[in-house]
């Protein structure tokens, strides 16, 4: 049956300095009391000092929470700082920063409207919860998507796993895309959230539940993902390609939602668990392996990747145009120092086990949405291979 959905609530507003209309943008939806989340590397930079002047100025209120988590958010640093909001009485909360910082954004949303002794007793989809206050998005590195998708993951350390505290209510209202935000970031976070965008837009596009609504968005997340990276590989100021991520960022991430993600993103998981391997980074060494794995047995999608990646002329043949595809992409990948091997980052062979069993007894579905069917013991073997 041709039946399908396809979830998208987030105004979007792109462009070269349109930093400068959040206050407006704001205004015009009745928010004047501002509550921010805000990467604390940003606050000293001269980019961000003269914007949040002028924004205090613009508003009411601007109450600022810097963003100290050492590494991604975690349920017990939401403990640490859910109440910060609560009597401040704001009207919406803006999250500026990257995908850590917009995410914890979201939890702090819920947990200011629902107040609980421990923020871990809200995760995963919670649904007797009041609505929660409203979230805007402005990111500064672009890749992860979270500045368009209801989602927002959270680490628990007493299990050893993630999970998030994700309701549709935390749909940004809007998203503010301005890629000369991004141009302070540094080229590993610039790298792995752009790795991570490309991860979002691939496995979207591979996924068995892709839908005619998806496909396009996710291919031309992949055309975006690709040109950006070329670029700000070769010139980290380029904003031209940064601004290239940051489109693709936002379609990978609403196809990524609509259609589910795969296994490279679901083995990211335990590597940013157990070894603290940036997300963007971990799922970018799992994705140049799966689109091989997934060639050698018959799937040639990829192929309709061509127009997107390739110059002409293509090959002429379905197959060989899908394997050129596919080593463009591990080309790039690898340009941007990913390794090979999972030794390489230091992973010890004794601990693949213990990796294939988080990912199997946790993650399992993301498996079941690659198009190459895989049992268990398939995924055990193609990961001991990778070591």
């Amino acid at each position: 049956m041709d039946a399908f959905q396809f979830k998208l609530r987030t105004q979007v507003y792109y462009g070269p300095g349109r930093r400068h209309e959040l206050a407006e943008l704001l205004k015009q939806r009745g928010y004047r009391r501002v509550g921010m989340v805000i990467d604390r590397a940003l606050p000293e930079l001269p980019l961000y000092q003269d914007w949040l002047d002028a924004l205090r100025r613009e508003v009411d209120a601007l109450h600022v929470l810097v963003y100290q988590a050492p590494f991604e958010p975690t349920y017990g640093y939401l403990d640490q700082i859910k109440d910060v909001f609560r009597d401040r009485e704001v009207d919406v909360l803006v999250g500026v920063g990257g995908g850590s910082v917009m995410d914890t954004t979201k939890g702090l949303a819920v947990l200011t409207t629902n107040p609980v002794e421990r923020a871990v007793e809200l995760r995963g989809f919670p649904t007797d919860i009041r609505p929660p206050i409203p979230v805007v998005m402005v990111p500064t590195v672009a890749g992860t998507g979270s500045e368009v998708t209801y989602f927002a993951v959270f680490t628990d350390e007493d299990e050893g796993r993630k999970f998030g505290i994700n309701t549709e209510y935390n749909f940004p209202v809007f998203a503010l895309l301005d890629p000369e935000l991004t141009t302070t970031a540094p080229r590993q976070a610039s790298l792995s959230s752009a790795l991570d965008g490309l991860v979002h837009a691939l496995e979207s596009f591979m996924s068995v539940r892709h839908t005619p609504f998806t496909r396009p968005w996710s291919m031309a997340a992949v055309g975006h993902l690709v040109r950006g990276l070329r670029g700000l590989m070769a010139d980290l100021t380029d904003v031209a390609a940064r601004g290239e991520l940051m489109k693709g960022s936002y379609l990978a991430g609403a196809a990524l939602m609509n259609a589910s993600a795969g296994p490279a993103g679901a083995l990211s998981y335990p590597l940013g668990v157990f070894y603290h391997t940036p997300h963007g980074l971990a799922g970018a060494f799992f994705l140049q392996h799966i689109l091989p794995y997934n060639l050698a047995r018959g799937y040639t999608d990829f192929a309709d990747l061509a127009p997107y990646i390739l110059p002409e002329p293509w090959p002429a043949d379905r197959t060989e145009r899908a394997a050129a595809v596919v080593r463009t992409l591990q080309g790039l990948i690898r340009d941007a120092g990913i390794p090979a091997r999972l030794r390489d980052w230091g992973i010890p062979q004794a601990d693949l086990d213990r990796i294939a069993d988080h990912a199997i007894a946790y993650l399992w579905p993301a498996f079941e949405m690659n198009p190459v069917p895989m049992s268990q013991q398939d995924a055990r073997d193609w990961l001991a291979s990778l070591w």
